[in-house]
Protein backbone atom coordinates (compact mmCIF):
# COMPACT_ATOMS: atom_id res chain seq x y z
CA UNK A 1 0.00 0.00 0.00
CA UNK A 2 0.94 3.47 -0.75
CA UNK A 3 2.63 5.63 2.48
CA UNK A 4 1.76 7.87 3.55
CA UNK A 5 -1.70 8.32 3.63
CA UNK A 6 -4.94 7.80 5.51
CA UNK A 7 -7.46 4.67 4.35
CA UNK A 8 -11.04 5.75 4.88
CA UNK A 9 -12.87 2.50 5.52
CA UNK A 10 -9.57 0.96 6.98
CA UNK A 11 -11.40 -1.98 8.67
CA UNK A 12 -12.57 -3.29 5.21
CA UNK A 13 -8.93 -3.03 4.65
CA UNK A 14 -7.67 -5.09 7.58
CA UNK A 15 -10.78 -7.61 6.89
CA UNK A 16 -10.02 -8.42 3.54
CA UNK A 17 -6.04 -9.48 4.62
CA UNK A 18 -7.23 -11.05 7.05
CA UNK A 19 -9.85 -13.46 5.16
CA UNK A 20 -7.42 -13.95 1.91
CA UNK A 21 -4.50 -11.75 1.05
CA UNK A 22 -5.04 -12.78 -2.42
CA UNK A 23 -7.89 -10.89 -2.42
CA UNK A 24 -6.49 -8.14 -0.73
CA UNK A 25 -4.27 -7.57 -3.14
CA UNK A 26 -6.52 -7.43 -5.80
CA UNK A 27 -8.92 -5.31 -4.30
CA UNK A 28 -6.60 -3.00 -2.51
CA UNK A 29 -3.63 -2.67 -5.07
CA UNK A 30 -5.16 -3.27 -8.47
CA UNK A 31 -8.49 -1.86 -7.80
CA UNK A 32 -10.18 -4.96 -9.35
CA UNK A 33 -13.94 -5.34 -8.56
CA UNK A 34 -16.18 -7.59 -9.20
CA UNK A 35 -18.62 -7.54 -11.94
CA UNK A 36 -22.01 -5.66 -10.49
CA UNK A 37 -25.02 -7.93 -10.23
CA UNK A 38 -28.39 -7.25 -12.04
CA UNK A 39 -30.66 -6.59 -9.34
CA UNK A 40 -34.40 -4.97 -8.78
CA UNK A 41 -34.55 -1.73 -7.42
CA UNK A 42 -32.15 -1.29 -4.77
CA UNK A 43 -29.61 -3.26 -3.64
CA UNK A 44 -28.68 -4.79 -0.61
CA UNK A 45 -25.67 -2.24 0.15
CA UNK A 46 -27.82 0.91 -0.96
CA UNK A 47 -30.84 -0.44 1.73
CA UNK A 48 -28.08 -0.57 3.96
CA UNK A 49 -26.58 2.80 3.64
CA UNK A 50 -30.28 4.33 4.09
CA UNK A 51 -30.81 2.46 7.20
CA UNK A 52 -27.22 4.19 8.56
CA UNK A 53 -28.46 7.49 6.91
CA UNK A 54 -31.87 7.59 8.54
CA UNK A 55 -30.72 6.25 12.04
CA UNK A 56 -27.94 8.98 12.02
CA UNK A 57 -30.44 11.63 11.28
CA UNK A 58 -32.82 10.40 13.94
CA UNK A 59 -30.43 10.17 16.93
CA UNK A 60 -29.51 13.42 15.78
CA UNK A 61 -32.67 14.51 16.87
CA UNK A 62 -33.77 12.06 19.74
CA UNK A 63 -30.42 12.06 21.76
CA UNK A 64 -30.87 10.29 24.80
CA UNK A 65 -33.15 6.86 26.14
CA UNK A 66 -35.32 9.49 28.31
CA UNK A 67 -36.22 11.23 25.58
CA UNK A 68 -36.93 8.35 23.27
CA UNK A 69 -39.10 6.73 25.99
CA UNK A 70 -41.27 9.81 26.20
CA UNK A 71 -42.39 9.52 23.04
CA UNK A 72 -45.68 7.95 22.40
CA UNK A 73 -46.33 6.06 18.79
CA UNK A 74 -47.60 8.88 16.90
CA UNK A 75 -44.28 10.52 18.06
CA UNK A 76 -42.17 8.37 17.37
CA UNK A 77 -43.23 7.52 13.99
CA UNK A 78 -43.47 11.58 13.24
CA UNK A 79 -39.63 10.84 14.60
CA UNK A 80 -38.66 8.26 12.33
CA UNK A 81 -40.60 9.85 9.20
CA UNK A 82 -38.17 12.97 9.18
CA UNK A 83 -35.41 10.78 9.57
CA UNK A 84 -36.50 9.11 6.13
CA UNK A 85 -36.78 12.15 4.59
CA UNK A 86 -33.79 13.08 5.40
CA UNK A 87 -32.10 9.70 4.17
CA UNK A 88 -33.97 9.87 1.36
CA UNK A 89 -32.97 13.54 0.12
CA UNK A 90 -29.22 12.79 0.78
CA UNK A 91 -30.11 9.07 -0.57
CA UNK A 92 -27.04 7.65 -0.29
CA UNK A 93 -27.36 6.25 -3.91
CA UNK A 94 -25.72 7.31 -6.86
CA UNK A 95 -27.78 10.32 -8.86
CA UNK A 96 -28.13 8.74 -11.67
CA UNK A 97 -28.87 5.78 -10.77
CA UNK A 98 -31.45 7.17 -8.19
CA UNK A 99 -32.94 9.26 -11.17
CA UNK A 100 -34.43 6.05 -12.92
CA UNK A 101 -35.50 4.19 -9.87
CA UNK A 102 -36.71 6.99 -7.57
CA UNK A 103 -40.63 6.73 -9.07
CA UNK A 104 -40.61 3.12 -9.11
CA UNK A 105 -39.12 2.30 -5.77
CA UNK A 106 -39.75 5.25 -3.29
CA UNK A 107 -42.76 4.74 -1.84
CA UNK A 108 -42.05 0.67 -1.33
CA UNK A 109 -38.53 2.06 0.11
CA UNK A 110 -39.77 4.59 2.15
CA UNK A 111 -42.08 2.48 4.04
CA UNK A 112 -40.07 -0.52 4.36
CA UNK A 113 -37.03 1.94 5.99
CA UNK A 114 -39.93 3.20 8.50
CA UNK A 115 -40.60 -0.17 9.65
CA UNK A 116 -36.90 -1.23 9.74
CA UNK A 117 -36.30 2.13 12.06
CA UNK A 118 -39.74 1.76 14.37
CA UNK A 119 -39.23 -2.10 14.50
CA UNK A 120 -34.91 -1.51 15.27
CA UNK A 121 -35.99 1.10 17.80
CA UNK A 122 -38.65 -0.59 19.40
CA UNK A 123 -37.63 -3.99 19.64
CA UNK A 124 -33.43 -2.79 20.41
CA UNK A 125 -33.02 0.69 21.82
CA UNK A 126 -35.94 1.06 24.13
CA UNK A 127 -34.83 -2.65 25.94
CA UNK A 128 -31.28 -0.87 27.27
CA UNK A 129 -30.18 0.67 29.88
CA UNK A 130 -29.71 4.98 30.04
CA UNK A 131 -27.79 6.64 27.41
CA UNK A 132 -26.71 9.44 25.55
CA UNK A 133 -25.82 9.72 22.27
CA UNK A 134 -22.45 11.75 22.00
CA UNK A 135 -21.90 10.63 18.79
CA UNK A 136 -22.80 9.60 14.81
CA UNK A 137 -20.84 9.23 12.06
CA UNK A 138 -17.55 9.84 14.09
CA UNK A 139 -14.22 9.85 12.16
CA UNK A 140 -11.62 8.54 13.94
CA UNK A 141 -7.54 7.59 13.02
CA UNK A 142 -6.07 4.34 14.19
CA UNK A 143 -2.43 3.99 13.61
CA UNK A 144 -2.23 0.09 12.94
CA UNK A 145 1.46 -0.52 12.71
CA UNK A 146 2.69 1.34 9.62
CA UNK A 147 -0.86 2.05 8.37
CA UNK A 148 -2.73 4.95 8.84
CA UNK A 149 -6.63 4.14 9.12
CA UNK A 150 -9.48 6.38 8.66
CA UNK A 151 -12.55 5.01 10.26
CA UNK A 152 -16.22 5.94 10.83
CA UNK A 153 -17.94 4.85 13.78
CA UNK A 154 -21.72 4.73 13.52
CA UNK A 155 -22.59 6.08 17.04
CA UNK A 156 -21.29 6.60 19.97
CA UNK A 157 -23.22 6.29 23.05
CA UNK A 158 -22.57 7.82 26.93
CA UNK A 159 -23.49 5.10 29.56
CA UNK A 160 -24.62 5.95 33.28
CA UNK A 161 -20.86 5.55 34.65
CA UNK A 162 -19.94 8.22 32.00
CA UNK A 163 -17.91 5.82 29.80
CA UNK A 164 -18.43 5.03 26.54
CA UNK A 165 -19.76 2.72 24.16
CA UNK A 166 -19.44 1.98 20.38
CA UNK A 167 -22.76 1.01 18.41
CA UNK A 168 -22.05 -0.25 14.71
CA UNK A 169 -25.32 -0.89 12.48
CA UNK A 170 -25.46 -4.38 10.79
CA UNK A 171 -28.03 -4.86 7.68
CA UNK A 172 -26.57 -8.18 6.87
CA UNK A 173 -24.97 -10.91 8.35
CA UNK A 174 -22.37 -10.24 11.39
CA UNK A 175 -19.63 -12.51 12.83
CA UNK A 176 -19.85 -13.76 16.77
CA UNK A 177 -17.54 -11.85 18.60
CA UNK A 178 -15.83 -14.86 19.34
CA UNK A 179 -14.64 -14.79 15.71
CA UNK A 180 -12.49 -11.50 16.39
CA UNK A 181 -9.78 -13.63 17.75
CA UNK A 182 -9.45 -16.08 15.43
CA UNK A 183 -5.86 -16.87 13.92
CA UNK A 184 -7.22 -15.13 10.99
CA UNK A 185 -9.76 -12.58 12.58
CA UNK A 186 -13.25 -12.35 11.27
CA UNK A 187 -15.12 -9.04 10.86
CA UNK A 188 -12.50 -6.92 13.21
CA UNK A 189 -14.46 -3.99 12.22
CA UNK A 190 -15.70 -3.44 15.96
CA UNK A 191 -12.56 -4.39 17.57
CA UNK A 192 -10.46 -1.78 15.66
CA UNK A 193 -12.82 0.53 16.49
CA UNK A 194 -12.13 -0.33 20.11
CA UNK A 195 -8.51 0.35 19.85
CA UNK A 196 -8.55 3.47 17.74
CA UNK A 197 -11.15 5.15 20.76
CA UNK A 198 -10.10 4.20 24.04
CA UNK A 199 -6.77 5.67 23.45
CA UNK A 200 -9.03 9.17 23.91
CA UNK A 201 -11.89 8.38 26.27
CA UNK A 202 -12.41 5.22 28.63
CA UNK A 203 -14.54 2.99 26.27
CA UNK A 204 -16.36 0.10 27.93
CA UNK A 205 -18.70 -1.26 25.22
CA UNK A 206 -18.68 -2.43 21.76
CA UNK A 207 -21.90 -3.92 20.25
CA UNK A 208 -23.05 -4.33 16.91
CA UNK A 209 -27.32 -3.73 16.46
CA UNK A 210 -28.36 -6.09 13.66
CA UNK A 211 -31.59 -6.00 11.87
Amino acid sequence: LPAPGAFRGGASLVEQQSDCPFRAFGVQRLRARPWPRATYGLSAAERGNLVHAALAAFWQRVCTRDELAKLDGGALADAVTKAVDTAFVGRAVDAARWGRLARLVEPAERTRLAATLEGWIRDGELAREAFAVVAVERAIPLALGELQLSLRIDRVDRLPGGALAIIDYKTGRSAAPRRWLDERPQAPQLPLYLLAHRAAEPTVAVSALAH
